[in-house]
């Protein structure tokens, strides 16, 4: 399905606007003559980029070549992070900081290796062959 946004009326732009998500390419024109490209594979991988365009004359048709300049100065700014509204204080002062960079906690690595205890290893696992039944449980059922 191709949607082109200049086709829509301006009430349905942020309707469409919250079903990206379901599209598995979405293109969408930037700022000097530029295109992000998103593409969903069936895989789950994502593949961005952002390309230049331009018509060429020669050939007769638009032509794209990747932009190799700083992306970042095309691409939308991120919202800046709300502070959670809360009841409480859900930040640290600086002695609290203070106090949680100086905690050692028994699980994390510390890179001292003498203090590494090894475990003696030489451990024997025990397994017993559970009883196949030849038949199929599921055989009575009709699917």
């Amino acid at each position: 399905m191709v949607l082109h946004e200049d086709s829509l009326s301006s009430q349905f732009k942020p309707r469409v606007a919250s079903l990206i998500h379901m599209f598995k390419t979405h293109i969408e024109m930037l700022r000097d003559d530029r295109i992000s490209i998103v593409h969903k594979k069936n895989s789950g991988k994502i593949l961005s980029e952002v390309n230049k365009i331009w018509w060429d004359k020669e050939l007769g048709y638009i032509s794209s070549s990747p932009a190799l300049d700083n992306v970042s100065d095309y691409l939308l700014p991120a919202p800046p992070t709300a502070e959670p509204l809360s009841t409480f204080n859900l930040g640290l002062s600086e002695s609290e900081k203070l106090v949680r960079d100086q905690l050692i906690l028994p699980y994390v690595n510390s890179g001292r290796a003498d203090q590494l205890v090894s475990g003696g290893g030489g451990g024997m696992i025990y397994v017993e062959p559970e009883d196949y039944d030849e038949e199929d449980p599921d055989d009575d059922l009709d699917v």
